[in-house]
């Protein structure tokens, strides 16, 4: 039982029960409405001028619904919307209503005179609604969302209607197997090509009387005059072996011309399934059937240990059509991936013809045999026993393919140009309207007619070579328009099957998904033909969206009876002539909202004529472009959608943007996007033209129509965007809308914090302002998310995108971590000194390996960047960021100041003279040579003369300081450099030098230990350098120079063991950490694989 009553009032109106009666209720006396809701199971349905609101209590929900309620019950609790104490016994929800209803409440009301006085029931108490108020219709909260009418929206739309029809999702759908074919296919091919003909070929055809010749249908609307049908009959009459009539004169195709088809299969296991019980009114008619296939030899007796179901379904005539049911082969068939040919391309081959015929095939799918190793697949029980098919069966996976190879191979020497056969049915063409021969022979035969006639001919001749026969009752000859796929095919160009439009035409709104793709797709068909059609059938679209509830409102009515009237007052669309040489001309209009283009030609009269439109509504993103990126990315959006029309002929674009064409011709862009629109658009190499405003009023119309519900078309194309940019990594793209992982917002702060909480969750925080929250989502572009951190994109196609780190602690881990263990310090680690001693003499090459950190090797007269490194750190005073704008001032002072080793400035040697300094490009009688003014040719040009050669004096000078500093550097060495008193032998000890703390310049390091030790040396290297061991006998990796090492002298006198001394707590505290210090610096000396190579 549902009780209705108005919005904003307390007394219900009527009452609907469940046997469908009604009740009116005004003026009654008031009852306990808690108690009807507990007793009857009522529902509350509140009603307003264009919505209804139906109440449901919570344990009639469905279970994953009710978890929603709750979850979002939960959520109100948190906001202190609903007290703790405080719980909601169900939901307020829209329901299905095609009609407004104020109608549909005016209609109820006028059919419940007949009702008894008796039948009433009260209306709720002013407490029970103001509880219902309070729990169910809450007051409208900013952070909910809410209708039109100020409701809280609980639970979406409305329940997806329940739809209980005989529809296979696609999860249950049988799809063949995609494997290769086995070895020996092709013998069993030709093993099936030498089987006998089914029917004997005398009794194949018809031979024409009379009656029979009144039969077809010749001509139309005195389209053929007298003559020219007697013409037709008495060609038809010729071929009379082309023709049936009845199942007796049905046609087989020889198989040495098209041989049998072999289902190809898998290993499986046979199955028997329970046949379809066959209705007793149908039992006699479904005998005479199978009798008739017997004797036509399409059935026949069969062994086999399978067992298929079959039944029937009627046909137009009242006859029955016999169909089988082949899912369980079809499921361990071998997939045959021929294909028909594409329905747009066929419609515009016979667009705009001057005469047309097309021919049916009498029972195709019969006139084709089937190899006898695969009959045996198609057995099924019937009241006349086990029967299998001896020719192709209906509803096998590759029966399709295998009739349209047939075809093409009977008639492939006419296609395409009399005719393009489609599966069983052969449309025929006769000569363009453009063509058209209007002149009489001598027989009174116009001359097209004439040719037509004989392409007719040359068909039925070919048909008869192969034992194929057409339905005489279904074919038509020389008719002026014609059924092709679907589409009505004439000299006008293509519309739309009218037959069809009408079927569409009548169907009621709908009530459920399924309804609604099954009008989607019988208009879908037609799309080309209709303007804007996207645009118009949006809103059916988004009812299928996933996630979406079905919800059909005054809306959707109104979209679907436009879409209704398109469809019944089609434009015309005529076809391409790409023959005739003429340009195709394309009309591209952009403008704030959308784009529009229209694709056209000229004719013989230069009359243009349109082939087809199309329109494409513009982002938000997009909006925001300045108006000639918008023009231009319209013109490349346009020719990229309809590429496959304007590739290998002339093109011809119009736009009545005037900068845009300049743009396009000259490639002057500094935006690299622009650039390649541009690169894109002169691929196609177009003709420019612009046209005025006024004369671009097919695409300016299709720009700048007005749509309803743009808004929310707008809001789902830039979700789409937002989902596609901010989840894409590279080319990698996550499939959630959310990530798996929490955001790890302590890790980070500011601006990265906001990125990342957008990305998580794509909602707006409070705080954000309008301009906070386009900047966030701009800049949410360029980051991604994965595992819980933040990541950022990497601009190249070829780039690998970077983790964002904020907190300075995990900065310096990461860094310390990729320096030690991922690059091996400070020269890379995926090399070491085996490994390349192995590499070089594997080809015979010398090396000679020296130690890390050898200052030698680097040549301290030779360095001049480490004094700019220590300039900038020393300017920098501990601001690490300044680095990058102070390094300019580095570097120019670097150049401008003397070096000790020549005397001069590394400028003052390029240029010949000194640099001019700032004060000098200020003050300008700040010079360096006597500059004056008034001074004439000769004595300028002896002041440039004499600037020129101070650089070759200059540069002299400074080679001779840079010597003597050489010179003097290496007599300093050779003093300096102290000689071994003695000589290091084997089985000395020694200590080993720590060279890496020379450059240190921290605190701690100045205090470290720079000896470490002592070692014994193994051996004595010829290079002066020595392999050491440890005391307990691990030998160090790498050798140590010999200008690291100085002998270790112990003190005698020492006996017993040092684990003694340890032990007894003989050593003081500290020296126990110096020897476990040592063991650590022994380690890591061992551990230091870095060197320097020097091949000789």
């Amino acid at each position: 039982m549902v009780v209705l009553h108005r919005v904003g009032f307390l007394e219900p109106i009527l009452v609907i029960r469940e046997d469908s009666s009604m009740i009116c209720v005004d003026d009654i006396p008031s009852v306990k409405w808690e108690g009807l809701v507990n007793t009857l199971g009522t529902g509350l349905v509140s009603v307003s001028s264009d919505t209804v609101s139906q109440f449901t209590r919570l344990e009639d929900l469905c279970r994953r619904r009710r978890k929603d309620v709750l979850r979002r019950i939960q959520g109100l609790r948190s906001l202190e919307i609903l007290a703790e104490d405080e719980d909601v016994s169900g939901v307020f929800e829209d329901i299905v209503c095609g009609l407004p209803c104020a109608e549909w409440l005016e209609d109820l009301s006028s059919r419940i005179d007949w009702l008894e006085n008796g039948e009433i029931i009260s209306r709720p108490s002013q407490e029970v609604y103001k509880e219902v108020v309070t729990l169910l219709r809450c007051v409208p909260h900013p952070r909910l969302e809410t209708m039109e009418q100020g409701r809280v929206c609980w639970c979406g739309s409305s329940q997806e209607a329940e739809v209980h029809t005989k529809y296979k999702s696609v999860m249950k759908k049988v799809k063949p197997m995609a494997v290769q074919l086995p070895r020996d296919s092709h013998h069993q091919m030709e093993l099936a090509a030498t089987e006998p003909v089914l029917r004997d070929t005398k009794k194949i055809g018809h031979e024409f009387t009379p009656e029979t010749l009144q039969q077809l249908q010749i001509g139309g609307d005195d389209f053929l005059t007298e003559t020219e049908k007697k013409l037709f009959e008495e060609m038809i009459t010729l071929h009379g072996k082309a023709f049936s009539f009845s199942a007796e004169e049905i046609g087989c195709v020889d198989p040495k011309m098209i041989a049998p088809m072999v289902i190809f299969i898998v290993p499986h296991v046979p199955w028997d399934l329970k046949p379809i019980p066959v209705p007793r009114a149908l039992l006699l008619k479904l005998i005479d059937l199978l009798k008739e296939k017997v004797r036509m030899g399409i059935l026949e007796p069969s062994m086999a240990d399978y067992s298929s179901q079959w039944f029937t379904v009627p046909k137009k005539s009242g006859a029955l059509r016999f169909i089988q049911d082949l899912q369980p082969a079809n499921s361990i068939t071998i997939r045959n991936v021929g294909i028909g040919p594409i329905v747009d391309e066929v419609v515009d081959e016979f667009a705009v013809q001057s005469i047309y015929s097309i021919e049916d095939l009498y029972s195709g799918y019969d006139q084709f045999q089937l190899a006898v190793e695969s009959r045996d697949l198609t057995t099924i029980h019937t009241p006349l026993g086990l029967m299998r098919m001896c020719t192709l069966p209906r509803g096998a996976t590759n029966s399709v393919a295998h009739i349209q190879n047939a075809m093409h191979k009977v008639l492939r020497d006419f296609v395409p140009e009399i005719t393009i056969p489609f599966l069983d049915d052969i449309p025929m063409k006769g000569c363009a309207v453009e063509e058209k021969d209007d002149t009489v022979d001598e027989q009174g035969c116009r001359k097209f007619v004439k040719s037509h006639i004989q392409d007719v001919q040359k068909i039925l001749k070919r048909l008869e070579e192969v034992h194929l026969t057409l339905s005489g009752t279904k074919s038509r000859f020389g008719v002026p328009e014609v059924l092709v796929v679907g589409h009505l095919c004439g000299s006008f160009g293509r519309k739309p099957n009218p037959g069809k439009v009408n079927a569409i035409a009548r169907l009621a709104d709908c009530s459920s998904i399924t309804e609604v793709r099954r009008f989607l797709g019988g208009c879908i068909f037609y799309r080309l033909s209709v303007p804007h059609y996207a645009h118009i059938a949006d809103p059916l679209y988004a009812l299928l969206r996933k996630g979406r509830r079905f919800f059909w409102t005054t809306e959707h009515h109104e979209e679907m009876k436009k879409l209704k009237e398109v469809l019944q007052n089609p434009p015309v669309l005529r076809r391409l002539n790409y023959a005739c040489g003429r340009p195709i001309i394309i009309t591209v209009d952009t403008s704030p909202k959308a784009v529009g283009w229209a694709v056209g030609q000229e004719d013989e009269e230069r009359v243009r004529f349109s082939s087809r439109f199309g329109a494409k509504i513009l982002s938000r993103r997009q909006r925001d472009y300045p108006q000639v990126k918008r023009e231009l990315w319209g013109v490349k959006t346009t020719m990229q959608t309809d590429r496959d029309l304007l590739i290998g002929v002339q093109v011809v674009l119009e736009t009545d943007c005037l900068p845009l064409l300049g743009m396009i011709a000259n490639c002057i862009t500094p935006d690299i996007h622009m650039l390649r629109w541009i690169a894109y658009i002169r691929s196609l190499n177009p003709e420019l033209r612009h046209i005025a405003g006024k004369k671009n009023k097919v695409a300016d119309m299709l720009s700048r129509a007005r749509y309803h519900d743009e808004e929310q078309m707008l809001m789902e194309v830039e979700k789409e965007e937002e989902k596609d940019v901010c989840y894409r990594a590279g080319r990698q793209e996550v499939e959630s809308t959310e990530s798996d992982e929490l955001f790890k917002g302590e890790l980070y702060g500011g601006l990265f914090s906001d990125i990342g909480y957008y990305l998580s969750t794509l909602r707006r925080r409070e705080v954000w302002s309008d301009a906070d929250f386009r900047r966030i989502r701009q800049k949410a572009y360029s980051y991604f998310l994965r595992d819980g951190y933040l990541w950022k994109r990497p601009k190249r196609r070829d780039g690998e995108p970077v983790r964002v780190v904020d907190d300075e602690v995990t900065k310096l881990e990461l860094l310390k971590e990729y320096h030690e263990s991922l690059w091996g310090g400070h020269h890379s680690g995926d090399l070491n000194a085996h490994e390349a001693r192995e590499f070089f003499e594997r080809y015979g090459v010398k090396l000679r390996l020296t130690t890390a950190m050898n200052p030698e090797g680097i040549g301290k007269s030779e360095r001049g960047h480490p004094p700019i490194v220590h300039a900038l750190v020393k300017a920098c005073d501990g601001r690490r960021r300044d680095w990058p704008r102070l390094l300019p001032f580095a570097l120019w002072v670097d150049r401008t100041t003397h070096y000790s080793t020549t005397g001069y400035m590394p400028s003052e040697l390029m240029l010949g003279q000194k640099p001019i300094m700032h004060v000098e490009d200020r003050i300008p009688t700040w010079v360096t040579l006597p500059w004056q003014d008034g001074l004439d040719r000769e004595s300028l040009l002896a002041l440039r003369i004499r600037q020129m050669e101070r650089r070759e004096e200059d540069a002299a000078d400074a080679q001779s300081k840079l010597k003597d500093a050489r010179l003097r550097n290496k007599n300093r060495f050779d003093k300096t450099h102290r000689l071994r008193q003695k000589q290091i032998e084997v089985g000395d000890w020694v200590l080993v030098y720590d060279n890496t703390l020379e450059n240190q310049h921290l605190t701690v390091r100045k205090f470290a230990r720079r000896w470490f030790g002592p070692y014994v040396v193994t051996t004595v290297n010829d290079n002066a350098t020595y392999a050491l061991r440890k005391l307990d006998g691990t030998s160090l990796r790498l050798p140590v120079a010999g200008k690291q090492v100085k002998l270790f002298k112990k003190r005698e006198g020492i006996a017993g063991d040092l684990e003694d001394f340890l032990d007894e707590g003989l050593l003081p505290q500290e020296d126990e950490g110096l020897l476990q210090q040592e063991d650590e610096d022994d380690e890591n000396l061992q551990d230091d694989d870095s060197f320097s190579l020097d091949i000789v």
